[in-house]
C-alpha cells in the first residue's frame, strides 16, 4: 500500500468515526463511502470517467460484453 493510500485510509476511518461520534450513523456503510468520495473527488478518476464520456460522444461504444467474457474464459481456461 502506498504512503498516500494509508493516508487516505486513516482520513477516511476518522471521518467515519466523526460520523459516529456525531450521531449520524444512519448511513449504510456504502452510503459512507460514497459521501466520502463525493466529499473527496478522486482527479485522476475523474479525467478517466471524462475521457471515457468523450469517447462515447465520438462513436466508440467500448467492446462487446460477451467478446470479453469470452477473452475471460479463454484466458482463465473457462468453459462455457
Amino acid at each position: 500500500m502506498k504512503i498516500a493510500d494509508t493516508d487516505e485510509l486513516r482520513l477516511f476511518s476518522q471521518f467515519v468515526v466523526e460520523k459516529v461520534k456525531d450521531g449520524d450513523a444512519s448511513l449504510s456503510p456504502e452510503e459512507t463511502l460514497d459521501e466520502w468520495r463525493t466529499l473527496h473527488p478522486d482527479p485522476e478518476f475523474d479525467a478517466l470517467e471524462v475521457e471515457a464520456i468523450r469517447d462515447m460522444e465520438n462513436g466508440d461504444l467500448g467492446r462487446n460484453a460477451n467478446q470479453v467474457m469470452a477473452e475471460l474464459r479463454a484466458e482463465f481456461g473457462l468453459d462455457k
